[in-house]
């Protein structure tokens, strides 16, 4: 259990105040502590810690959410998140920021704790409407930085499939984009799930910012939540929603 003890410094001039300034140390003196707000956090931990053993689902197949694989590569828990965003946000079209996957689930069952350690952040569903050439910009964005392990910004997606080619520059990597087997049309307003980190320019994308809003929706955390649970049973599979041709780096 750690403390957070808060350090401050006056600054006087002419006997009076002239500056105030402090910060938070971490630090497991419990001496230091609030007894009153220590047991109240206390509380609220073990109910906290309860609810997240709360069993949601069943996974038959371990849903890979590694950190090296999701920032570079279709996986089967980024397709799944994809899937759950575009049938609970009612879109055509669902994507979904790679670094917002932070963890895999082994196979077995699923409680609310492991998808929390899945989805981390507080970041919600966001269903807005989008011409096709912004997803296409989106897309090419997503794939600025490949093979980075760094690169958060690659897109996992729902409802469409998309080709690049790995050998080509920044910028020039993407080779298609399909719905439905046909080419994503560029001029056509679609309904896209995405989250709020991104419409809100995370990851340094622009492409969403002007787009209009249909819905709001919740937490993508409770978004998953809910769609395991209608399923009962998950079995994901990697079924080439993105391709890579010419692949420099393995």
């Amino acid at each position: 259990w750690t403390t957070h003890a808060c350090i401050g410094k006056m600054y006087f001039k002419d006997g009076k105040i002239s500056k105030v300034s402090w910060k938070t140390k971490s630090t497991k003196d419990k001496s230091l502590e609030d007894k009153k707000l220590a047991d109240i956090a206390k509380k609220y931990h073990d109910i906290a810690l309860i609810d997240s053993q709360k069993i949601v689902g069943n996974a038959k197949v371990e849903l890979n959410g590694r950190r090296s694989q999701m920032r570079s590569s279709e996986t089967n828990l980024g397709n799944l998140l994809t899937d759950a965003m575009r049938s609970i946000g009612n879109a055509d079209i669902a994507i979904m920021n790679g670094g917002g996957i932070r963890e895999s689930i082994p196979e077995g069952e699923i409680n609310l704790y492991k998808l929390g350690k899945v989805l981390p952040f507080s970041n919600s569903l966001l269903t807005i409407e989008l011409k096709g050439e912004l997803i296409y910009k989106a897309i090419e964005r997503g794939l600025w930085s490949y093979p980075s392990g760094s690169n958060g910004a690659f897109l996992q997606v729902s409802g469409i499939s998309y080709v690049f080619d790995g050998s080509k520059p920044a910028g020039q990597r993407l080779v298609e984009v399909t719905k439905d087997g046909k080419p994503l049309e560029k001029d056509k307003l679609y309904k896209v799930a995405i989250n709020d980190y991104l419409y809100n320019g995370g990851d340094y994308y622009e492409e969403f910012k002007d787009a209009k809003i249909i819905s709001f929706g919740a937490l993508l955390k409770d978004v998953l939540t809910q769609y395991i649970q209608e399923k009962k049973e998950v079995a994901p599979e990697v079924e080439g929603r993105i391709t890579v041709t010419n692949e420099r780096y393995k």
